[in-house]
Order: structure tokens, then C-alpha cells, then sequence
């Protein structure tokens, strides 16, 4: 049986957090979801999501009852959670998560779009955040730390981690795509690198996230420097399953919780 893979990062490594992000090694999923797919939405066995999502949190040493997903709604909507959901197979319709309750676990899914993980150890708050271009460009990140903050964090405090995602030179975008950025805020043209095709470039999303992080105010944030797109053997793609024309793909995991 292939072993789970989770990623940590020493910012977010301490005695009351345990966090990591998932490669899709160690699953019981099968095909295109091969083989640790935590979606239910994706067209797979719910039976394989439920035992998929009970291993990464076996492997993380948490309660697979005590997970909370978001639902990927590509907004800038962040939300509080202080208890477990009863029905296991509901997510929560937001994509930034925030919680000062010890064992709940935070869970951001995501196929190239960058997952983001918050902590303030020292307040014992954690937050987590699904950053899609959409969700970034309207404020996501802001808004999970904003709610971090409400609870009793300390913006010198937190740490951010950005978590597997889309590399630039896999990220071709069309000209429209580009003017939604240029007329929010023409600094914003430093993430965009031209592409051999015309009117088509290339986007930087992990760093304009690191830089939106940066502009709040934050001081610790790094980024995980694994490229989705071009690494099938890890991790799980929804741009690359395009490219192929292939119509299903799974859906990868990253997970944060405090712990006493």
C-alpha cells in the first residue's frame, strides 16, 4: 500500500499545531482520482472519500469526525467555525476558515489554486484559506486574517504558508484575464510574464498571493515550491486534466488544526 505524503513547514511547526499538505499518494481511490481524493463533488465513490479522508487525518493524528472542508466558492468570504459538522459529507460555503478550538481541523481542497495556512501559535489561532484568482484578487487572504484577528490574533503573529499550486510557467492566461488584474491595480502587471502566444502570458498567482500577504501586514509567509500542474505523480490537476481533454480528476488536501 503506497504511504500518505504530507508536507510541513517549519513556520507552522509547533507543540499546539499540527497541519500538512497532501500529495495524492495513499488513497484507495481509483482512475482519474488515484488515489487519495478528498471530494465528494469530483464523481467519485463516496466510500473512497470517506476512507481517504479518514487516513490523512489518521496520519496527521486527528479526528476524521473533526474535519471541516471548505466548498470552493472562488470568494472572498472567511468564515469562524467552532464545532464539526454532523453530517459529514456537508462543506462549508466559503472559502477562508477560522478557528480558536483546539482539535478541529480546517480543510482547504484544491486542484492548482494555491491553499493558504494561517497561524498565530502564540493566540492559539489558525485560519485557512482556499486563494483562487478570484477569491485572491477580491480579497480572500484579507479576509481570513481579518477573522483571525477578531478572534484575538496578532497580525505581527501570523504565519502564512502557501501551500502546492499552479507554477507560473504552467499558468496561460488570455488577455482578458490580464485586464482584470491591470484595472483593479496596474502594479499588478509584475505577475504577468508575456507568452509566445499573443495577447497570452504567463501568472505568477503564488506570488501575487505572497504579495497581497505581505500588504496586510504580514510578516512571516512562505510558499511550498511545488507545481501542481506539472507533477502528476504527487499531485492532482484540474488544468492539466483540460489540457488532456480528460473530463475527471481529484481534488487534493491541505489541513490545519490546534492541538492541546
Amino acid at each position: 500500500m503506497t504511504k500518505i505524503e504530507a508536507f510541513k513547514h517549519p513556520f507552522l511547526t509547533q507543540p499546539n499545531i499540527q497541519h500538512g499538505f497532501f500529495t495524492r499518494k495513499g488513497g484507495i481511490s481509483t482512475g482519474p482520482f488515484a488515489s487519495l481524493n478528498i471530494s465528494y463533488s469530483s464523481g467519485d465513490d463516496p466510500i473512497h472519500i470517506v476512507e481517504n479522508r479518514k487516513r490523512a487525518m489518521e496520519h496527521l493524528g486527528l479526528n476524521p469526525q473533526h474535519l471541516i472542508i471548505n466548498k470552493q466558492i472562488h470568494s472572498n468570504i472567511a468564515v469562524y467555525v467552532d464545532k464539526p459538522h454532523e453530517d459529514r459529507g456537508e462543506e462549508v460555503n466559503a472559502d477562508g476558515l477560522v478557528t480558536d478550538q483546539p482539535n478541529l481541523v480546517l480543510g482547504i481542497m484544491g486542484a492548482d489554486c494555491p491553499p493558504v495556512l494561517f497561524a498565530d501559535h502564540a493566540h492559539g489561532i489558525i485560519g485557512a484559506a482556499h486563494a483562487g484568482w478570484k477569491g485572491a484578487l477580491s480579497g480572500i487572504l484579507e479576509s481570513t486574517i481579518d477573522l483571525m484577528i477578531e478572534k484575538g490574533a496578532k497580525l505581527e503573529n501570523i504565519n502564512a504558508i502557501i501551500g502546492p499550486a499552479i507554477d507560473q510557467d504552467s499558468y496561460e492566461i488570455s488577455l482578458p484575464f490580464f485586464n482584470e488584474f491591470h484595472s483593479k491595480k496596474p502594479d499588478y502587471d509584475c505577475f504577468f510574464k508575456k507568452a509566445n502566444k499573443e495577447n497570452h502570458f504567463y501568472f505568477n498567482i503564488k506570488g501575487f498571493c505572497a504579495e497581497r500577504l505581505k500588504q496586510r501586514g504580514l510578516q512571516h509567509i512562505d510558499i511550498v515550491p511545488f507545481d501542481t500542474y506539472s507533477n502528476p505523480l504527487h499531485f492532482f490537476s484540474y488544468r492539466r486534466t483540460c489540457h488532456l481533454n480528460e473530463t475527471k480528476f481529484g481534488i487534493n488536501l491541505s489541513a490545519i488544526a490546534l492541538i492541546h
